[in-house]
């Protein structure tokens, strides 16, 4: 999978990606130097992003397989992101959008208004097919998930547990289950975000996601459990079953792993464009 990070959120949050060998990693911001890096100019408005149309000759050139793009809408290089996402929608690449919520009320109206219509202009982008989906992440709900924080540590943390959760859900992904109930996914839901499961009973989400329709869950089980806890099957059909409900569907695949304690995961998906949270 290739790695794309615009703005410093998504840039730093690429860098991450960069501890696993599985991924290729790209970044663009202003002022950046480096391996795939492409340096924006240093322009003052997100209009004027919007306006320049990047000439990133051999820049895209070796993009194959699948793309992860990252970025924030309160990043003002994110102005650029729809141009960007067309050279790479011309390639017939699949792409996957990771957008970070900041934190609305802490920005300038006019940031605000900013943010509000790149991420709702990705989730049409989204929804309308473009895009494979479009995963919403806020970074306060991972920090009630981790506690508390250092200052010097912070984004660092919240970062290295989302790329972390994401690269386990990838291998999973691209792993035989000991047994699962998938099929194939909704072709209307395609806004989603993550989850994680504490004793198949406390659910928390990386985004307050509406009108739920769709939930995957994903369950790391050590081998020796596999092999020894004979009321684990049941224990996670009932859980899976009980989310059942209307038009909200749920289903769930069971894999090995070296870890000494069972981790489950879920991805949510909805087919609702979400609004200010």
């Amino acid at each position: 999978m290739n790695i794309i990070g615009l703005g410093k959120v998504g840039c730093n949050i690429a860098d991450h990606f960069g501890n696993y060998p599985q991924y290729n990693i790209y970044k663009i911001d202003r002022n950046i130097e480096g391996k795939r890096c492409y340096s924006l100019p240093d322009l003052q408005e997100p209009e004027e992003y919007e306006e320049f149309n990047p000439k990133t000759g051999n820049f895209f050139k070796g993009l194959k397989g699948e793309v992860l793009f990252i970025l924030s809408g309160a990043s003002i290089v994110s102005g650029a992101s729809l141009r960007l996402l067309q050279q790479i929608h011309n390639k017939n690449i699949p792409t996957t959008i990771l957008y970070i919520e900041p934190e609305i009320e802490l920005l300038s109206e006019k940031k605000q208004l900013q943010e509000r219509v790149v991420r709702n202009v990705l989730q049409q982008y989204a929804r309308s097919g473009l895009f494979k989906k479009m995963f919403m992440v806020q970074n306060q709900s991972i920090e009630k998930m981790l506690g508390d924080v250092p200052i010097l540590k912070y984004f660092q943390s919240l970062n290295q547990f989302l790329v972390s959760t994401i690269h386990l859900l990838n291998v999973f992904e691209n792993s035989e289950s000991v047994t699962d109930t998938f099929s194939s996914q909704s072709d209307t839901a395609r806004i989603c975000t993550f989850g994680t499961i504490i004793d198949q009973k406390s659910e928390t989400l990386f985004y307050p996601l509406d009108e739920v329709r769709e939930i995957r869950y994903y369950f790391g089980v050590p081998k020796e459990v596999l092999e020894n806890q004979s009321t684990l099957y049941r224990d996670i059909v009932n859980m899976v079953k009980s989310k059942i409900s209307g038009k909200l569907r749920a289903s769930y695949g069971i894999y090995e792993t070296s870890y000494e304690e069972i981790i489950t995961y879920g991805i949510y998906y909805s087919s609702q464009i979400q609004e200010k949270s």
